[in-house]
């Protein structure tokens, strides 16, 4: 019932994902130990086969998380399913997939704003590219690696306004690599909307590097 509702979501705003059928696991306790072939099992709670249509949950037990996170999970991984589905260069970024995903399933939350926030006053901020392969990062890394590019897309969102995704998308759909369907949609090449949104996210959060964590969750 949670999956329909969340492919009826996407049909609605994006268009069919359904047009094929594909697979959903729901990998429980009793399973957990069973190898999985993928890089970021232990520390992620969904997967998406890239190449096939296959997506891997962590049930709430397993992953001991609430049924709302739970609902996310899904959300998110359903919006990788599309993306991979409507991307047949395969050109998509990591730092969009899965910043749009998180975007979309509204899992961004004040920890990541004041990660990042921390880190672009300080020029710390990953270079795009180094997004890409996360296999590569530590723990503290790969979760600053997904607050990144969660922040990133909240921001092009912000900027470019609220069509903007379904304009990417519609162009990416229609046989654009993701570079040519971003300046399309917006104008602009890649390093140009890094620049701006930057901007943006010094502006808006410009407040939120006089507090520390401990005194926000308080």
């Amino acid at each position: 019932k949670i999956i329909i509702n969340k492919i009826n979501k996407f049909n609605f705003i994006y268009g069919d994902i359904t047009s094929k059928p594909f697979t959903i696991i729901i990998a429980t306790e009793k399973n957990k130990n069973n190898p999985i072939n993928h890089p970021h099992w232990h520390r992620s709670l969904g997967i998406t086969y890239n190449h096939i249509d296959k997506i891997l949950i962590k049930d709430k037990g397993f992953a001991h998380i609430s049924q709302s996170r739970f609902n996310q999970v899904i959300e998110h991984e359903l919006n990788h399913l599309f993306i991979n589905r409507i991307d047949f260069k395969k050109s998509t970024p990591r730092w969009f997939k899965e910043g749009f995903a998180m975007w979309h399933a509204n899992e961004i939350t004040l920890k990541h704003k004041i990660s990042i926030v921390k880190k672009i006053f300080k020029d710390e901020l990953f270079d795009l590219n180094e997004i890409e392969n996360l296999n590569k990062l530590n723990k503290i890394e790969y979760d600053l690696a997904y607050a990144q590019s969660a922040l990133y897309i909240d921001a092009l969102q912000n900027i470019y306004g609220e069509k903007i995704f379904v304009s990417i998308l519609d162009f990416i759909r229609s046989g654009n690599d993701f570079k040519n369907a971003v300046y399309k949609a917006t104008g602009h090449d890649i390093f140009s909307i890094e620049e701006n949104i930057i901007i943006f996210l010094k502006h808006k959060y410009s407040w939120l590097k006089f507090l520390n964590l401990t005194d926000m969750l308080f």
